[in-house]
């Protein structure tokens, strides 16, 4: 259900974070088309027929899917949507849907197997209503009238539906064995998966097998001996084990499950009183659960108008949501109502095609190494890439050099200055505030720049600075400083005697 909701593979795990593989196989594909002329014509005139029956015409289907059914009257395949349950008035056609697609084959043991076939019809136009002063009508309901609402009736032996028969889509899907080729990308962990295909002409139709013979069938027992797996007529064909017949039944399998989200019909959907109806309809398929919706000849069901006022015989969550009356969760989610490009026939068939490559991550469906029908074991090339750096070696050589030869430069410098001032000398504080407490300037400071505001005046920017050594010049500014502080003794006693 994953892949029909988002249309894509399901995730698969990859070796590493960033890695590419191919994988190719043989695999079931489905191929679409449009139904064959003669084809349409019958399936036309199946579905006018029903309409034409009793008051069919109150609930006509816009969309139909169905696979071809064994007609338990005449003994053959009908391939029409509808079938009736007798050949006598009243007929009474009813749209009959096999309970699994191996039962839709003859029941002759000598053709027990017919091809892989399903049909889609869209007919849009069932969904209109003809309105009238106090009420409305199906314009199905109008297929027999003389006029209709181009005020000609058209309905003719190679248009059996008239009028409401435009914008017809109808589609007929069969079931292949193709070869994938299959390229798995991962970049930075998103996953792409490219699959390609040859050309439909190359591919082989796989038939519908509807019965086998096996244990417990026509007096044949069990035994541990053996296993019995065949579709002969034969009475007791015990150990006749058929392995062909395997991928047959597992290619059927995917398709029954595959089309199992779209057998069904939507038709128009009708309130209690006869002669009034809502623009809703009766949905008794899961295609709305489907991407497929998003299709240029489904659009019109994408309409949220519409899906509010319907009824699903199999409600979903989304259905669910959207008519509700609660406020927390009404309308949490819409219903698409863009202008979609893509074809209902390739939808179909790349849908199918991502079902089929999703299943290789599905740990149920992996090889069983002790089945005796396991396929053998194939080689497997594995090639790892990793970063690898590389430089020339004269850039190595000049980048490292010069590095090398800064640092024993600046080395050799240091011991030097070491060697000429007998010590050494760090960046701290008390380094530069002792070393400046001795310096002379080559000019006097003015009481106005003792401050060291910026900016710097001009004439300091010219002045020199003389610091002492080996401690003479220290000596020479300790005695000044002495005879100072003496003089300045000296001025003051006198001044206190002279007081």
């Amino acid at each position: 259900m994953a892949v029909a909701a988002q249309n894509a593979i399901l995730p698969v795990p990859a070796p590493s974070f960033n890695s590419s593989w191919e994988v190719n196989f043989r695999g079931p594909r489905l191929q679409c088309n449009d139904a064959p002329a003669s084809t349409r014509l019958k399936l036309q005139q199946n579905i006018a027929e029903h309409i034409l029956e009793g008051s069919n015409c109150n609930t006509p289907a816009a969309y139909l899917a169905w696979d071809p059914h064994l007609d338990a009257v005449s003994d053959f395949v009908h391939i029409g949507p509808y079938q009736w349950n007798s050949t006598t008035a009243p007929r009474n056609s009813t749209f009959a849907i096999p309970d699994s697609i191996f039962n839709i084959g003859m029941r002759d043991w000598n053709t027990v197997a017919q091809e892989a076939i399903f049909y889609v019809a869209i007919l849009p136009h069932m969904l209109d209503l003809k309105a009238y002063t106090l009420s409305t009508e199906p314009y199905a309901c109008l297929l027999n009238d003389k006029y209709t609402p181009l005020g000609v009736n058209n309905v003719s032996a190679t248009n059996p539906l008239g009028f409401i028969g435009g914008d017809i889509t109808m589609l007929q899907c069969q079931l292949y064995n193709s070869t994938y080729k299959s390229r798995f990308t991962f970049i930075n962990g998103t996953q792409n998966v490219d699959i390609q295909l040859p050309d439909p002409a190359a591919d082989t139709a796989v038939p519908i097998i509807n019965a086998v013979r096996g244990p417990g069938s026509d007096g044949i027992t069990n035994n541990d001996t053996c296993i019995t797996l065949t579709t002969d007529d034969a009475f007791n064909p015990a150990c006749h084990f058929n392995s062909s017949l395997l991928p047959q039944l597992a290619y059927q399998s995917i398709l029954q499950a595959f089309t199992s989200l779209l057998i069904g019909n939507i038709s128009l959907g009708a309130t209690t009183s006869a002669s009034e109806y809502i623009s809703g309809t009766f949905d008794y398929s899961s295609i709305r659960s489907t991407s497929l919706v998003n299709t240029r000849e489904l659009a019109f069901l994408t309409d949220y108008a519409l899906h509010l006022a319907s009824t699903s015989m199999d409600p979903d969550l989304q259905h669910a949501l959207e008519n509700s009356s609660m406020p927390a969760v009404s309308g949490l989610t819409t219903l698409q109502g863009s202008d979609p490009e893509t074809s209902l026939k390739d939808a179909i068939e790349t849908m199918f095609q991502n079902l089929t490559v999703s299943l290789m991550n599905v740990n149920a469906f992996q090889p069983d190494p002790a089945s005796s029908e396991t396929a053998p074991l194939v080689s497997v090339t594995s090639v790892e890439y990793q970063t690898v750096y590389v430089y020339a070696e004269y850039k190595l050589w000049i980048a490292y050099g010069i590095a090398a030869l800064s640092t024993l430069l600046s080395a050799v410098l240091g011991m030097i200055s070491i060697v000429l001032h007998g010590a050494s000398y760090s960046d701290k504080f008390s380094t530069v505030f002792l070393a400046g407490r001795n310096a002379k300037l080559s000019v006097g400071i003015g009481k106005h720049d003792i401050h060291g505001y910026d900016h710097l005046p001009a004439y300091l920017k010219t002045a020199t600075v003389t610091f002492a050594q080996n401690g003479s010049e220290a000596l020479e500014t300790k005695d000044v400083a002495n005879a100072t502080y003496h003089s300045v003794l000296q001025a003051e006693a006198e001044h206190r005697t002279t007081t």
